[in-house]
């Protein structure tokens, strides 16, 4: 995948990284951008997303997440259970 931005991104047919070890924020930054139509990563994006790479760097398995949507989608949430986890392979995250 190639970003507006000018990064060369692999993703694999399940759209994660083919190799993870090239991620930083730069590059999440890029996916946001690019995946989900999200211009900016605010500081409640990026608790999430450094959860969870914490997470998946420690323990190699991204921790459960579930997604709360509400009538307002200004209200949305994610809950993340760590004692229910999925196992994910190096390749995914």
């Amino acid at each position: 995948m190639q970003t507006t931005s000018g990064l060369e991104i692999e993703l694999n047919e399940e759209g994660f990284l083919r190799h993870p070890e090239v991620w930083d924020r730069e590059v999440a930054v890029a996916l946001a951008r690019e995946a989900e139509g999200i211009d900016a990563l605010t500081e409640q994006h990026w608790a999430i997303v450094d959860y969870i790479r914490t997470y998946w760097l420690e323990k190699g398995m991204a921790p459960m997440v579930t997604p709360s949507w509400p009538a307002s989608s200004s209200d949305a949430s994610v809950t993340l259970n760590p004692s229910r986890t999925h196992a994910m392979s190096a390749a995914t995250v």
